[in-house]
């Protein structure tokens, strides 16, 4: 039996199903059917419906008329949504040619340039990948692990990991096989992090 204080049991108009409605929804006019898709199909269908005899002002339909003219030109127009799949791909791809073609000097004169590129900033503020790239994997890693000499499951490791302020450089790179990685997360990786943390205030 439901707790009276917080709802009670309904009756669905629609199929006849009892269902349990909690206090909120009888308060607020809410889950008025049991659920199911058919049911609340009949309650919002008809007049029941908020968008019943009623059409879009002339304001709206400029809106959507120029938010069809953005998606893909004057050939949208009186369609109700975005072409799918190759049509859609090859649409949107010309649009981007386009954006290009009409934009170029403003696109390339947004970007940094000089003491902004950066290049120029400190070897911290860098912006660098957070793993190696697969040319790098492929001629730097090498035929044994480093630790153990084992030659199954290698992985190219950062000496220094990259939350510790590590870069992809050769320097900083050696192989291990994924046990010895492993461990060195674990065990070496985690508590460096820790210690630059804690000496730079929390900044790395």
């Amino acid at each position: 039996m439901p707790n009276r204080k917080t709802g009670s049991d309904a009756i669905c108009p629609y199929c006849g199903v009892t269902y349990y409605r909690k206090k909120y929804h009888i308060e607020h006019n809410k889950s008025r059917t049991c659920g199911k898709m058919e049911c609340k199909t009949a309650l919002f269908s008809g007049e029941n419906n908020h968008f019943w005899n009623k059409s879009h002002s002339a304001e709206s339909r400029a809106k959507m008329s120029n938010s069809l003219v953005a998606l893909g030109g004057e050939r949208l127009r009186g369609i109700k949504k975005k072409p799918a799949g190759a049509e859609h791909r090859e649409m949107r791809s010309a649009q981007m040619r386009k954006r290009w073609a009409d934009n170029r000097d403003t696109m390339i004169a947004a970007l940094p340039r000089g003491e902004e590129h950066h290049w120029k900033k400190e070897p911290q503020e860098r912006r660098h990948r957070l793993q190696f790239t697969a040319l790098q994997r492929l001629e730097w890693k090498d035929n044994e692990c480093a630790w153990c000499k084992s030659t199954e499951n290698l992985v190219l490791d950062h000496i220094l990991p990259i939350a510790a302020g590590g870069m992809n450089l050769r320097v900083n790179a050696q192989t291990l096989c994924q046990p010895c990685n492993l461990w060195k997360m674990w065990n070496v990786d985690r508590h460096l992090c820790h210690v630059i943390k804690t000496t730079s205030g929390g900044q790395i």
